[in-house]
């Protein structure tokens, strides 16, 4: 099993994370026919964001209202961390809930952000092979293309 991401939505991932590089940031990722196309920024409304991210519930809604719109259906959450491995936490493994979901987790630690995906059973994350499809010329920042190119 492996995950594919469009070249422009690679870039518009990395470059919300980018917008609040000292803030978690967080989204949700819609899929059409198992085919993520979309990813919806949603407001971070934790306590601490610097730390952790708790979805906007309006915010939530109305990606999810988007999706039904569009006819995606969730497929993945996303959410960044400014000074940790993109990898979850031991709290984002406690708060885990939607099971079948793909977790997507960017590291700003250091200057070229890394991106991973995670699939949650219910109990555990299990790593899964990202690939960003480079025939999507729209990835025009170099900074945000992998590798650094377009």
């Amino acid at each position: 099993m492996k995950v594919v991401l469009s070249g422009a939505l690679y870039q518009q991932i990395l470059d919300h994370a980018r917008s609040r590089p000292d803030l978690e940031v967080c989204g949700l990722l819609g899929a059409v026919a198992g085919a993520i196309k979309s990813y919806y920024p949603v407001d971070n409304i934790a306590d601490q964001p610097q730390q952790a991210f708790l979805m906007d519930p309006a915010g939530q809604l109305r990606a999810m209202r988007s999706m039904r719109e569009h006819g995606e259906t969730m497929a993945g959450i996303f959410h960044s961390h400014p000074l940790t491995a993109a990898r979850p936490s031991l709290r984002d493994r406690r708060e885990a809930r939607y099971a079948n979901v793909y977790y997507f987790i960017a590291s700003l630690q250091h200057p070229d952000p890394d991106l991973n995906c995670f699939l949650f059973d219910g109990r555990d994350f299990h790593a899964v092979p990202l690939s960003v499809d480079m025939q999507d010329h729209r990835c025009q920042n170099p900074d945000s293309c992998p590798g650094g190119k377009p």
